[in-house]
């Protein structure tokens, strides 16, 4: 039995044009009648998110962002002229997040961390900034 279905915007619930069809409309509104929640997980900013979600006739808004962040890439590294560098709204993390199951990788952060939060602290310049002229 479907309990719930989650939709994205682009390329699944708007058509070429942006907009939301009658025939998408009507398949929220028979799929909720049968006791299933239509939820919208989207990247687009809340305001947005809830105008489409109204719109379509959703139970809610699951996840909206307006923004991202990113820890894997494909390719890895990105080249130098890759437009994610330069997207607005995207943090690009050189593929260290997870759990941190290696151990040095964990101190590594640790101290890293700990080091510029004591240069925030004093009023000192941070060591650890992202130099996008450098890539990383």
């Amino acid at each position: 039995m479907i309990k719930l279905i989650s939709l994205d915007l682009d390329g699944t619930l708007l058509d070429p044009q942006g907009r939301i069809t009658e025939s998408s409309k009507k398949a929220i509104a028979k799929a909720r009648a049968a006791g299933v929640r239509v939820v919208l997980n989207t990247g687009r900013p809340a305001p947005e998110a809830l105008w489409f979600a109204q719109e379509a006739g959703l139970d809610e808004v699951n996840a909206c962002l307006g923004g991202a962040a990113l820890d894997v890439m494909d390719p890895e590294p990105l080249p130098q002229d890759h437009p994610l560098w330069t997207a607005k709204n995207l943090i690009l993390t050189p593929h260290v997040s997870g759990n941190m199951t290696l151990g040095y990788t964990c101190d590594q952060n640790v101290e890293m961390f700990c080091r510029d939060l004591e240069n925030y602290a004093a009023g000192r310049p941070l060591a650890s900034l992202i130099d996008r002229t450098r890539g990383y």
